[in-house]
């Protein structure tokens, strides 16, 4: 991301299934691009690159990621078991960990004997969260949590429900950093 975009002529992706069109007339905030896009159908789920065309040249690549689910965006507040912003899934949760020490929870109901996994995705979307993954009971006990590993890029936490009832998963960083590249996508 940079200055200079605002005048772009064109959008282009990585895949022809997606296309875009700069919304006119060009923002005057000089470093923002609004645009209208489409994904097809046959487009491939998995994470993507775009990049526009200037009158000052082409970008560098901005990736984003194509999901095969609905997106539920973080709502806040929901910080505590609390607020925490309810979701059913299939889902991907779509958010950030916008100031230090900054969590977010999610609320969901599970019948016994179903077994759930949470999948974090940051690194196609180059952000720094070093996500922590928390999975609490209504009691708010800890059932399961999971932490960066070394070697292993994303982080992954599944569990079997042993009875059916309201479940809570706590979303933090794992180094307390915060801020716009601090975001993420959780399938559910």
């Amino acid at each position: 991301a940079g200055g200079l975009i605002s005048d772009a002529t064109e959008i282009i992706f990585d895949d022809p299934n997606i296309k875009a069109t700069p919304i006119l007339p060009a923002d005057p905030n000089r470093a923002l691009l609004r645009a209208t896009a489409t994904v097809d159908e046959r487009t491939r789920v998995g994470s993507h690159r775009c990049w526009l065309v200037t009158p000052h040249g082409i970008t560098g690549s901005v990736p984003f990621v194509v999901g095969a689910w609905k997106e539920i965006g973080q709502k806040e507040p929901n910080d505590t078991p609390e607020l925490a912003q309810t979701i059913t899934y299939p889902a991907t949760l779509i958010g950030a960990i916008d100031q230090p020490g900054d969590r977010d929870v999610y609320a969901f109901e599970v019948s016994a004997g179903h077994e759930l996994v949470f999948q974090v995705v940051t690194q196609p979307l180059r952000s720094r969260l070093q996500a922590v993954l928390t999975l609490r009971d209504e009691g708010g006990m800890i059932l399961s949590e999971a932490r960066p590993q070394t070697g292993h890029a994303e982080v992954i936490l599944g569990y079997k429900f042993n009875k059916s009832s309201r479940y809570t998963l706590q979303v933090t960083d794992a180094e307390g950093a915060a801020g716009g590249d601090v975001n993420y996508r959780i399938n559910v």
